[in-house]
């Protein structure tokens, strides 16, 4: 996703990954109002579907998101980025008959490393939450998710993976 979006900078904005992603991103507020009960149902947060486009006649992803004034911003990056996972992990189509808290596990673990990646939280010498909170724009909670992976990813093996120094190369850091 990295490589293909061409990204090199943290903080991400899932909003521009979304657009080269081709995924419509579509407001709680714009929708009508039974399509936004709908979703509101799905999650209060956001969900995505697999549309078919009539006038195309190609089918599209649309991820929809709650926009509401009292949901931080960094809350709806890390919404959008879950939306992503389970598009790109094919949640939505080959993988649809996947238990749902399995779904929910692999999407949460996709938009969590994507925001804040332990090699780039090593790179970047991020100390505490208030670092990671700065440096990557995600929310308190999730920090202390992030800074528990990191703790755990450390006490795997002192060397990057082949995977990790490609995806530090991206961003100038390997």
């Amino acid at each position: 996703m990295f490589e293909k979006c061409d990204v090199h900078t943290f903080p991400l904005n899932a909003f521009d990954i979304a657009q080269t992603l081709h995924y419509n991103v579509v407001p709680y507020s714009s929708l009508p109002v039974r399509k936004r009960i709908e979703c509101h149902c799905i999650s209060k947060d956001g969900c995505s579907e697999l549309d078919y486009n009539q006038e195309t006649g190609m089918y599209t992803y649309n991820i929809y998101y709650n926009d509401s004034s009292d949901i931080d911003d960094s809350r709806v990056h890390f919404t959008i980025m879950h939306e992503i996972g389970h598009i790109r992990l094919g949640h939505l189509d080959e993988d649809i008959d996947k238990p749902d808290n399995y779904k929910e596990s692999e999407a949460n673990f996709y938009a969590a490393y994507s925001l804040a990646p332990p090699p780039m939280i090593d790179y970047y010498a991020c100390a505490n939450q208030d670092d990671l909170c700065r440096t990557f724009h995600v929310s308190w909670e999730m920090s202390g998710y992030c800074l528990e992976r990191y703790v755990k990813w450390l006490s795997c093996s002192p060397y990057y993976t082949e995977y990790e120094t490609q995806l530090m190369s991206l961003f100038g850091a390997a």
